[in-house]
């Protein structure tokens, strides 16, 4: 198996090494020699080794040119041979979710699971539709240990209406919520989703990318015009003030 050395530094000039000229160069704090540089930019270099000063890297190349950065103080890392890839940060942000999801009211801002049963249980209740759709979502937390509550504690806080825990591509259903919805240790997984169940085949009430098995789901964003979601995706996207 390949090993793969990381490297966490901002991918945003990757000139190559000239180093005939002068003046030279100040020394980097940093040099990974000995790898396989994926650079992944316009032209998909691979280089032997990079350097790296302030955060940034400055420099890619073959071994001798980049170690002629290295300095005193220079941490020199040998990395045999392995791969470096860029550090790469992505909000991975659904926009039109995102910017329509408090239209309507804005979200409870909850930072545990006993404030989640508490606000379930503050809910507005139906026998047939669900309810606390996109409440809480694990990322406004405090403690993430453990992003979702079981079906039990579902259960104990809404034991006569559906309830689903809205997090993003998962979440999670309580007994009512799998009952309205039909949904049984006998219900196909839908396409490119899937029914979490358990070793005996019941359903846990986690759903991965599989909201659309769900029936009486609250979609108020189907209401929405498209100016009204072109407006809410322009404000979120707005500088801010």
């Amino acid at each position: 198996m390949k090993r793969y050395l990381p490297l966490i530094a901002l991918f945003a000039a990757l000139p190559a090494l000239d180093a005939t000229g002068p003046p030279a160069p100040p020394p980097a704090d940093l040099i990974v020699h000995n790898a396989r540089v994926v650079t992944l930019d316009a032209k998909s270099r691979i280089a032997r080794a990079v350097a790296v000063r302030d955060g940034k890297i400055v420099a890619i190349g073959d071994d001798k040119a980049i170690l002629k950065l290295k300095g005193p103080t220079t941490k020199v890392i040998d990395a045999g041979g392995r791969t470096v890839l860029p550090g790469l940060s992505d909000s991975h942000t659904h926009p039109l979710d995102a910017a329509t999801s408090e239209l309507a009211a804005p979200l409870p801002d909850l930072k545990s699971l006993p404030e989640v049963f508490a606000h379930i249980k503050n809910r507005p209740r139906s026998p047939r539709k669900a309810s606390g759709s996109s409440f809480a979502t694990p990322s406004r937390r405090a403690s993430t240990r453990r992003a979702f509550p079981t079906r039990a504690e579902l259960d104990k806080a809404a034991p006569d209406h559906p309830v689903l825990y809205h997090a993003g591509p998962a979440g999670i259903v309580n007994t009512q919520g799998l009952k309205v919805s039909d949904i049984t240790r006998d219900t196909p997984n839908p396409s490119n989703g899937v029914i979490v169940k358990d070793d005996r085949g019941e359903p846990t009430g986690m759903l991965r990318n599989a909201y659309g098995a769900l029936k009486g789901l609250p979609r108020d964003t189907a209401k929405l015009s498209p100016k009204a979601k072109r407006e809410a995706v322009k404000k979120l996207f707005s500088p801010l003030q």
